[in-house]
C-alpha cells in the first residue's frame, strides 16, 4: 500500500513537473538540467532524503557517554545503515520501474541518507517533487589542489626532511613513537604501491589482509593494487609515512604507520559521489561494524570542489558522520591566497562545524627558519558564519614549500602547495594516536590546534586568517594530552638515630594535567639526589629511604611523576635536609 501511495503521488506530480520546487534543486544542478534537456541526456544527481541522522548530535552524545572507540564506531555505522535501509526502498523501487534509457544507473549511500541517480532531466524533476526528498544537487567533478611548483629530487641516505623537524616529529621518534599500530589514508590521485619507501607499509601487503580493505578505486573496484594517475597522491602519502628501509631516507612524519588509499581524483569517475563513497568505505572497510582495526585514524584530503556552495550541506553531513565514527578529516587550505587574499579557503574546507572540523591546513616555508607564510596559501575567514575562532581559517599550518617526498617510479621530488602541508598534520595525528590509542581523531586534532606555535614571521598576535593558530607542534600536543601532575608535600628527614640515611615522604598525584584520573598502577615516582637520579618506586608507596649518606652533610632531593607507558614526566618538586639531623642545637627556652 505504501508503494502504491507513492506511485500514485508521483503520477500526479509527473503530469505537472514543470512546476517543480526549484528550492529543492541546487543552482548548479538546475543549470545542468536545462542544458541536458536539449538532447535529453542523463545527468548525475545526488538525491538527499529528508529523514537524516544528525551525526553531529550523535557524536556529542557519545562523548557525553564516554563511549569506547569500539562502541562509538558500531553505533555510528549501524545507526546510519539502519536509517538508509528503512527509508530508501520506495525511491529504489521507483528508479527500478524506469527504463534504462531514463535511469542509466543509481547508487545507494548510508554515510549520508542519499542516492546517486544518473537519469534524464524529466526523471530528476519528478524525484525533486517527491515529498520525502529533501534536496538534489549535481554530482560534479572534483579536483586536487594542484601544487604551484614542482621539481625532481633524489634519495638522501640517513636523512630526514627539515619540515619534519619543524613540527617536532623528531622528538616523538626519540621517545619511540613512529605511528606504529595506526592506519593513515588519503583521498587523492592514487599511490604508487611499489615505491620502496611506501610498499612495505601498504596495509594490503600485510599477512591476511585483503586488498579490498586497503585500496578503494570506484566504480566497483576498478583496480586491486595501488597506482597513481599523476604523482600528487604518492607525494602526499610519502609525507604521511614515507621511509626507505634500505637507505633510511625519511620523508614521512609517521613512518611506522600503515596506509590505505582511495583513488577518486584525476581519474575517470572523479565525481563528488565517489569521494563520498571513499569516506563511507573508510568508516567500515571490511563491512563489519564491530571491528575498528581496519579504520584509519585520519584521512588526508588535498582536493577541492570548485563549484560547490560555500557551506555545502552534503559535505557537512558526510564529515560529521566520519568524525563521529572517530576518524579525523584533514584538508589542505588551498592555493588561492594571492589577490584577493581573504576568504580564499577552497571548498569544502571552508566549512566550520567546530574549531577543528573542517580542519584546513595553511602553508609555511619550512626551509626558512622564520617560517614565513607560503605566498599562495589560502586564507580565511570562512564564509559560513560564526564568531571568534569558529570563523577564523585555517586552523593551523605546516610546511608547504619545496617539500621533498616520494613520487612514482621509486623516485623523489619536491612540490609546493598546501597539499604538502595537509599530510604533515595527518602524520602528526598518527604519532599521537600511537601514544594515546583511546582518543578520537577529533580529540587529537584539538590537541594539535591548541598547542600550535606562532612562527617568527607571524607579526599578528594570536590566531589569524593566514597562520591560524600557528605551525603544528606534535610534541607539544603530546605533552598536553597526558603530562602527569607532580607529587606534593615532599618531606625529607634524618636524625641522630639514622645518621647515614634519609627518609622521604610525599603524596602521589591523582590526575594528569588535563584533569584525567591517574591511577597508581600507571606511574612511578623518580627520585633525584643533588640533581642525580637515585631510584624510582611504584605509585602508591609514597615513601623512600636513601642510604649510604654522610653524617652531617646536607642533601637536596627532587622527585617527579613519570607515566610508565608513554614516558611523559611531570615537573619536579624539591626539599633539603641534613643526614643525622641538624648539627646546630636549638637554644634553651623559658
Amino acid at each position: 500500500m505504501n508503494k502504491l501511495k507513492h506511485f500514485t503521488a508521483l503520477l500526479i506530480l509527473i503530469l505537472s513537473y514543470s512546476a517543480f520546487p526549484q528550492a529543492k534543486i541546487s543552482e548548479r544542478l538546475l543549470e545542468r538540467l536545462n542544458a541536458a534537456q536539449k538532447n535529453n541526456s542523463a545527468v548525475r544527481t545526488l538525491v538527499m532524503l529528508k529523514d537524516q541522522i544528525d551525526a553531529f548530535e550523535l557524536d556529542q552524545r557519545l562523548y557525553a557517554e564516554k563511549a569506547s572507540l569500539e562502541y562509538r564506531a558500531y553505533k555510528v555505522i549501524t545507526t546510519l545503515k539502519e536509517k538508509a535501509a528503512e527509508t530508501q526502498p520506495f525511491l529504489i523501487s521507483y528508479l527500478k520501474s524506469k527504463s534504462p534509457n531514463e535511469v542509466v544507473q543509481f547508487k545507494k549511500f548510508w554515510v549520508v541518507n542519499m542516492i546517486m541517480v544518473e537519469a534524464v532531466p524529466s526523471v530528476i524533476y519528478e524525484i525533486a517533487n517527491i515529498p520525502e526528498v529533501w534536496f538534489t544537487d549535481l554530482d560534479r567533478e572534483v579536483y586536487w589542489d594542484k601544487p604551484t611548483d614542482r621539481s625532481p629530487s633524489y634519495s638522501r641516505a640517513n636523512s630526514s626532511e627539515i619540515g619534519l623537524t619543524r613540527i617536532n616529529a623528531n622528538k616523538m621518534w626519540e621517545l619511540g613513537y613512529t605511528g606504529a599500530g595506526t592506519i593513515v589514508m588519503n583521498i587523492d590521485t592514487g599511490v604508487d604501491g611499489n615505491h620502496p619507501a611506501l610498499s612495505a607499509r601498504w596495509r594490503g601487503n600485510q599477512p591476511g589482509i585483503p586488498d579490498s580493505v586497503a585500496w578503494f578505486h570506484p566504480p566497483n573496484g576498478a583496480s586491486t593494487f595501488p597506482f597513481d594517475t599523476e604523482s600528487h597522491g604518492t607525494h602526499t602519502m610519502g609525507i604521511m609515512t614515507g621511509l626507505d628501509p634500505v637507505t633510511n631516507d625519511t620523508v614521512g612524519v609517521a613512518f611506522g604507520a600503515q596506509w590505505i588509499a582511495a583513488l577518486t581524483i584525476n581519474t575517470t569517475g572523479n565525481f563528488q559521489s565517489n569521494n563520498i563513497a571513499s569516506y563511507q568505505w573508510a568508516i567500515d572497510p571490511d563491512g563489519n561494524p564491530t571491528t575498528i582495526d581496519d579504520m584509519p585514524i585520519a584521512i588526508g584530503c588535498s582536493w577541492q570542489d570548485v563549484s560547490a556552495g560555500d557551506c555545502n550541506v552534503l559535505y557537512e553531513m558526510t564529515f560529521n558522520s566520519v568524525e563521529a565514527a572517530g576518524i579525523a578529516i584533514v584538508f589542505s587550505a588551498g592555493n588561492a591566497g594571492g589577490s584577493p587574499n581573504s576568504s580564499t579557503i577552497t571548498r569544502p574546507k571552508n566549512l566550520n562545524m567546530t574549531l577543528v572540523s573542517t580542519w584546513a591546513t595553511g602553508g609555511v616555508d619550512g626551509n626558512n627558519p622564520t617560517l614565513p607564510a607560503y605566498s599562495s596559501t589560502s586564507k580565511g575567514p570562512s564564509r559560513c558564519g560564526g564568531i571568534g575562532s569558529l570563523l577564523i581559517k585555517p586552523e593551523a599550518c605546516a610546511p608547504a614549500v619545496s617539500v621533498r617526498s616520494t613520487i612514482p617510479g621509486s623516485s623523489y621530488g619536491t612540490k609546493t602547495g598546501t597539499s604538502m602541508a595537509c599530510p604533515h598534520v595527518v602524520g602528526a595525528i598518527a604519532l599521537l594516536k600511537e601514544a594515546f590509542p583511546t582518543l578520537t581523531g577529533h580529540e587529537l586534532k584539538m590537541a594539535l590546534y591548541l598547542t600550535a606555535k606562532e612562527t617568527p614571521s607571524d607579526t599578528y598576535p594570536g590566531e589569524d586568517n593566514t597562520f591560524g593558530m600557528g605551525i603544528i607542534d606534535v610534541y607539544a600536543a603530546f605533552q598536553s594530552l597526558g603530562i602527569p601532575n607532580p607529587p606534593t608535600d615532599l618531606r625529607a628527614y634524618s636524625d641522630y638515630s639514622t645518621p647515614t640515611s634519609m627518609t622521604l615522604n610525599w603524596s602521589d598525584p591523582t590526575n594528569l594535567s588535563n584533569g584525567d584520573t591517574l591511577t597508581t598502577e600507571n606511574f612511578s615516582i623518580h627520585i633525584f639526589r643533588d640533581n642525580v637520579w637515585v631510584d624510582s618506586v611504584n605509585g602508591g608507596i609514597e615513601t623512600y629511604t636513601d642510604f649510604g649518606l654522610i653524617d652531617g652533610v646536607g642533601y637536596t632531593y627532587q622527585i617527579s611523576t613519570k607515566i610508565d607507558s608513554s614516558g611523559l614526566e611531570s615537573g619536579s618538586i624539591g626539599t633539603s635536609w641534613i643526614a643525622g639531623g641538624s648539627p646546630i642545637p636549638n637554644p634553651p627556652t623559658a
